[in-house]
């Protein structure tokens, strides 16, 4: 089966899609939603057009059951180099890849996939060879900071979340802050916060804790801290699932979580207003900025793009917090995956410096 005919959103020939033509190669983003705004398309074809080579990025939206079957039709196809992998299916997409990188491997994620080994023919295992992985969460997010924060030696760092993103950025902080830094670590999920916090114990010079609970208003994590960085998909523009039902992810924080808010429908919380969560959203957002009030020295920054100003950065600037969204993060994460999968699948070698250019100028000309 072609993949095309697998992916939930209409990857016919309307250049406004990014839809490449039979002789170019192809990149994609797979996730959930990807073809509602996600930048990679627009970076990496910025960055095919300016370098002359013949390739596009197209978003393809699936669900977890698809998952197998695209990952099988997309190894199958010869003019697919690789691309990138979103939420939610960072970790889920490992088990049909050929292998990983030891980063990716440590994080228990994948966002970046680029060719290796024989291409797998349709109906061949899931682990038939075809992509590897790479995680590039961690070092984007490190340059990130960096253009904020010179050096992070010897900070205290807040990290908001332990999944896939959140592992791959806590490893990269952890290293970079050297053995007078501390890093301490928040999770809905305690189990995975604490198999984080014990990784990292035994890779990093750094003090790396667990924050006590979840969410971090409700408790005391721990004095101030020169940086926070949400990891969680809490602030994103589209619902998430959340139990039976779906949240408005955007109308929350994570450093309140969402205790008491209604899990609706994914209509419904598509349509949720701040008057439609009450009192819920207004005890939020009084927390939020009560435990930003305390860290009025950090730098926040939110991995989240979309939408560039989430709820948090907006509390976080009104609390008197320097604030970065995950815009910067978001390009350099798309600098790495290009400069990984194009190579490999043409031989030909790319400057990562002309990439970030002709991916910077894209941004800017769409901004």
């Amino acid at each position: 089966m072609d993949w095309r005919d697998i992916a939930h959103n209409d990857l016919s020939a309307d250049p406004s899609t990014g839809a490449s033509a039979a002789d170019e190669m192809t990149a994609v983003i797979i996730g959930r939603t990807p073809s509602q705004g996600a930048r990679s398309p627009l970076l990496w074809n910025a960055a095919f057009d300016h370098l002359d080579i013949p390739g596009r990025m197209v978003p393809v939206d699936i669900d977890a059951d698809g998952l197998p079957a695209l990952m099988r039709a997309l190894a199958a196809d010869p003019r697919v180099i690789g691309g990138a992998v979103t939420m939610p299916f960072k970790a889920d997409v490992i088990a049909h890849l050929a292998g990983v990188s030891p980063v990716a491997d440590a994080a228990g994620a994948v966002n970046c996939l680029a060719r290796s080994g024989p291409i797998a023919p349709e109906g061949a295992p899931d682990d038939a060879p075809g992509f590897v992985g790479e995680n590039t969460d961690g070092i984007a997010a490190l340059r990130a900071i960096e253009r904020a924060v010179v050096d992070l030696t010897g900070a205290r760092v807040l990290l908001l979340g332990a999944g896939g993103a959140g592992s791959a950025v806590a490893a990269a902080v952890a290293g970079a802050l050297g053995a007078s830094g501390a890093l301490v670590i928040a999770n809905r999920d305690a189990a995975a916060r604490d198999a984080l916090v014990g990784r990292l114990r035994t890779s990093s010079p750094a003090t790396i804790d667990a924050a006590p609970g979840w969410p971090v208003a409700d408790v005391d994590p721990g004095g101030t801290f020169d940086v926070v960085i949400n990891a969680t998909s809490l602030g994103f523009q589209l619902p998430v699932p959340h139990g039976d039902g779906w949240i408005p992810a955007r109308l929350a924080t994570p450093v309140a979580g969402v205790g008491g808010y209604p899990v609706l429908t994914r209509e419904q919380a598509d349509a949720a207003t701040a008057a439609t969560l009450g009192d819920a959203l207004a005890r939020a957002v009084s927390a939020t900025l009560a435990w930003l009030d305390g860290q009025q020295q950090a730098l926040v920054l939110d991995v989240i793009y979309q939408p560039g100003r989430t709820l948090l950065l907006t509390l976080a600037e009104l609390a008197g917090c320097r604030t970065m969204n995950g815009s910067w993060m978001n390009l350099e994460q798309a600098v790495i995956a290009f400069c990984t999968a194009v190579p490999v699948a043409t031989g030909r070698d790319v400057d990562p410096d002309d990439v970030r250019g002709a991916m910077l100028a894209a941004t800017e000309e769409a901004a």
